[in-house]
């Protein structure tokens, strides 16, 4: 497959057609953003860590009938993925309080959740990416009825199977944001699922990882992109 013109250039990845239709390709950069992209910087070789762990976690679910965009991997920092319909939700999976969620609720940080907490925004930088449900979704035609569960299901369904992934490599998965697609009735799994998209604490430092650890900490954040690729393949 040959890279074409540029689509979309994102704070944190580029969108490329290519000689195939239905394929575009997707290029990781160097940068980190904060949601909002008031907070900025650039981490060497976070590109092609990020890639490498999307790449890792799509096909690893794939092997439990998730259906993902990714096809296949494209040099260092590159996936090309199925051209697909996007779906303007992401959606925030919640296992253990750590952040806004403690503030709003009056939580103290770290408590563990007695069952998961889905949670919906739609995809709006403009906008900030409000808190939205699924009754804003069918009203504003976001999303239809069946894609909310399509959607819900998949994102449950993959908490799952990732806890258990992360629990392997000692890592304890506290949330993650994924973004989903649809290619005709179908939904697939979108974007990336990687560092900048989870948060996970490291069980036997007690590290807590996530975005806003990695802009605060950009000299050692390259170290940790290397650490985290690595209990990837472990």
């Amino acid at each position: 497959m040959e890279k074409k013109e540029k689509l979309y250039d994102g704070k944190s990845k580029t969108l490329y057609a290519t000689d195939k239709q239905d394929v575009l390709l997707l290029e990781f950069k160097d940068d980190i953003a904060s949601l909002d992209a008031s907070k900025k910087g650039k981490i060497k070789n976070k590109g092609s860590a990020n890639s490498k762990i999307s790449a890792q976690i799509f096909t690893y679910l794939s092997s439990y009938n998730v259906k993902t965009h990714f096809i296949q991997e494209s040099g260092d920092k590159g996936l090309f993925i199925k051209k697909l319909e996007p779906i303007l939700i992401r959606v925030l999976m919640r296992n253990i309080a750590v952040g806004d969620l403690c503030e709003r609720f009056d939580l103290e940080e770290g408590t563990e959740l007695s069952s998961p907490i889905l949670e919906m925004y739609l995809k709006n930088d403009d906008l900030k990416n409000p808190p939205i449900n699924e009754y804003h979704a069918y009203s504003l035609q976001i999303a239809t009825q069946e894609e909310i569960k399509q959607m819900s299901k998949n994102a449950l369904k993959i908490n799952a199977v990732l806890k258990s992934f992360f629990h392997r490599r000692k890592l304890k998965l506290i949330d993650f944001t994924v973004e989903f697609g649809k290619n005709q009735d179908e939904i697939f799994v979108a974007d990336e699922i990687s560092p900048d998209t989870f948060t996970v604490l490291d069980t036997e430092s007690d590290t807590l990882y996530d975005k806003t650890f990695y802009l605060k900490n950009l000299s050692k954040s390259e170290k940790i992109y290397a650490e985290l690729l690595d209990k990837m393949a472990e």
